[in-house]
């Protein structure tokens, strides 16, 4: 599945921007009353610092694919 959506991220151009992923951070780190250095550390001390950008990336994908459907 990843592979698909990494494949249509890069022929697209889907991937998020530095400033998308920063917002993401941010957001998460409100949400859990945080600070994203602490957010950010946490994630790269579990293995999931590539998490946030591959849950961005696959959400951009969706949507795109979503705006080319016709529902009738």
């Amino acid at each position: 599945r990843m592979l698909v959506i990494e494949k249509i991220a890069d022929l697209e151009g889907l991937r998020p921007s530095q400033d998308e992923l920063d917002t993401r951070y941010e957001e998460i780190a409100q949400r859990n009353g945080r600070s994203v250095r602490e957010i950010r550390a946490q994630l790269k001390k579990e293995g999931r610092d590539r998490e946030v950008e591959e849950q961005h990336t696959e959400e951009k994908v969706y949507r795109y694919l979503e705006s080319l459907s016709t529902i009738e």
